[in-house]
């Protein structure tokens, strides 16, 4: 849902320091970790953000425009899994990928951002240990 301020702070180190050019982040809720990453990537980085709905981003999506970072980001606003599958047919490749939607689908998003990353890349996944539920096979 909402990452940490210490867990934005790691993300965006990470970005920096592997010099991300094109970010996939699953699961946006009011897109706090899409404005700080668009923060940290050079101008000419894009993040394709996605989310099944904008009910939750509506009424803070215009942060991005007040820090003049809407131009680096593409929203995405269908099931992940189809826009995924969208991303897989259109070949595209990323160097970073952040996971923290639906907590069901954690294997699904992992398997195909493993097909979706280029050599070198980084996928960080937020909640794996949720309350221990994630790692139980349920």
């Amino acid at each position: 849902m909402l990452s940490s301020p210490n867990q934005l702070q790691l993300l965006s180190l990470l970005l920096k320091i592997i010099n991300v050019k094109r970010v996939l982040e699953i699961g946006v809720f009011r897109g706090f970790s899409t404005l700080v990453m668009a923060q940290v990537l050079a101008d000419d980085a894009t993040i394709e953000a996605c989310d099944i709905g904008y009910e939750y981003l509506k009424p803070y999506e215009h942060f991005w425009q007040q820090a003049k970072v809407e131009h680096k980001i593409n929203l995405n606003i269908a099931p992940a899994l189809e826009t995924l599958d969208r991303f897989l047919q259109q070949q595209l490749k990323f160097d970073f990928v952040y996971i923290d939607a639906d907590k069901p689908n954690y294997i699904n998003y992992y398997e195909k951002a493993l097909a979706l990353m280029d050599s070198g890349g980084l996928i960080a996944i937020d909640n794996v240990l949720w309350s221990g539920r994630v790692a139980d096979k349920k």
